[in-house]
């Protein structure tokens, strides 16, 4: 058919064929007229959906419009974003009409369009204020290595400089704390502490956990990333912070689980410890420690004043004949275990 109007045609190509309109009627112009505007409504969504998807981590402003049970609608523009009560700041009221800024972190494709959920608890929206304030951090010259909230509560923001010549603290902080006060007025008051960032991970966690003073960072476990830091007595609760939290963003900042003791609970648990290691020289190692021993063989052992493996190797096998119910060759193979068990142990002692 295409042909017969232009033998040009290829197969795969399209062929418009002008309907003639004077013979339509009122209902056929009406649904062309739905079906146009249901096509452009579409398009005006999709472009919504590509324009705000690529604008995810950036800052929008809104106006307050509408409360949809704990959440906000606010007007950015060509749409409406949502607010979560998960995502609000607390302590932060809000009315019609108000000015919010917030950053976009989802955006979704729905049916009736798209939907753009905003943030003002995320830590990006901190990480964008900075680079709004500060123009060493908006140029690139401090970075910003890492950043964690309790929204409307407190905030910790490591910060490093690629300029030897510039204190990335200093330049966040600014002259009498002008940049960081135009920070915190927009969060309503959050306070935030500016962290000097460290490759070494015993120096980072001592700023990590300012303004309270540290006397020694051990590396407990390195695979599992478990840090023991100890505090003087007077800075336990300082380091700790209300509610945990200073050592919990602090925890959060560096991605490693923090164990706070003061100066006094090591020195107990160390002593506990050299008691402990001065209880087993002295009264040896308990049976229970030798495997292949039964229950009821270590309890004739001990019940005939055998109660280590040290002395139990040091015995000889008619001592142990002795022993009710303990046969020669019972003897003779729980002998060989304990001088087994003794030999390699005073080998690793000399080592």
């Amino acid at each position: 058919q295409a042909l017969e109007v232009d033998e040009t045609f290829e197969v795969g190509e399209y062929i418009e064929i002008p309907k003639p309109t004077l013979k339509l009627g009122r209902i056929a112009a009406q649904t062309a007229k739905q079906v146009i505007f249901q096509k452009v409504r579409e398009a005006e969504r999709e472009n919504v959906f590509e324009e705000f998807s690529g604008q995810i981590g950036q800052v929008v402003h809104g106006i307050v419009r509408r409360f949809e049970s704990r959440e906000l609608i606010l007007d950015v523009g060509k749409a409406e974003a949502v607010l979560p009560y998960s995502e609000q700041a607390r302590e932060e009221e809000y009315r019609v009409d108000d000015r919010v800024r917030a950053v976009i972190i989802k955006v979704h494709r729905l049916s009736r369009g798209p939907q753009i959920v905003v943030s003002r608890a995320d830590p990006s929206l901190l990480i964008r204020l900075f680079e709004t304030e500060i123009p060493e951090v908006y140029d690139h010259t401090v970075v910003i290595k890492n950043a964690v909230r309790e929204a409307g509560e407190r905030a910790k923001v490591a910060v490093a400089s690629r300029d030897a010549n510039v204190d990335p603290v200093g330049a966040c902080v600014g002259m009498k704390g002008s940049r960081i006060n135009a920070v915190i007025r927009e969060l309503r008051g959050e306070k935030i502490d500016i962290i000097q960032y460290s490759d070494d991970i015993v120096e980072y966690t001592v700023n990590a956990l300012s303004p309270a003073k540290i006397s020694k960072v051990l590396v407990k476990n390195a695979e599992a990333k478990i840090l023991e830091v100890i505090v003087p007595e007077d800075q336990l609760s300082l380091a700790i912070g209300k509610k945990g939290q200073n050592v919990r963003l602090g925890s959060k900042l560096l991605g490693w689980e923090i164990d706070i003791k003061s100066d006094d609970e090591k020195k107990q648990e160390i002593l506990s410890q050299m008691e402990g290691l001065a209880a087993k020289v002295l009264l040896g190692t308990s049976l229970s420690e030798l495997t292949g021993l039964g229950d009821k063989t270590r309890e004739r052992l001990e019940e005939a004043g055998i109660l280590s493996i040290e002395e139990l190797a040091s015995r000889s096998i008619d001592d142990l004949v002795s022993i009710p119910r303990i046969g020669e060759k019972s003897a003779q193979k729980i002998l060989e275990t304990a001088k087994a068990w003794s030999v390699p142990q005073d080998q690793d002692d000399s080592e």
